[in-house]
């Protein structure tokens, strides 16, 4: 498990490619950040193929990297929402079909 370092508060976003988070729903303000940017890299690198294709036997590589618990439940406290959006524990990497697929079920 790789190391993630405790948070006292909320990382400041830095991104310009996620700035649309800065002024959306709060808990979408987290993807902009560099944390989850390179949390997100080492998942992918460490798991490049889709979790819940290879539960079917089928080898699909990963381009998204899915929250299985929703951090977003645990609003307003951010402290959680934040241990819970940088829990490795938490992460599935997945193909885009299956993404689309267990958002769409939910």
């Amino acid at each position: 498990m790789p190391y993630i370092r405790k948070l006292s508060q909320s990382p400041k976003s830095h991104s310009h490619t996620h700035s649309k988070y800065r002024n959306s729903n709060k808990w979408q303000r987290f993807y902009g950040t560099k944390v989850w940017r390179d949390l997100r890299e080492q998942k992918l690198m460490e798991q490049p193929l889709c979790e819940e294709c290879l539960l079917f036997d089928r080898i699909t590589p990963a381009t998204d990297v899915h929250h299985k618990d929703k951090f977003g439940d645990y609003y307003p406290d951010e402290q959680m929402m934040w241990e819970k959006f940088l829990d490795w524990d938490n992460l599935e990497s997945v193909c885009k079909q299956c993404h689309r697929k267990i958002h769409a079920n939910k």
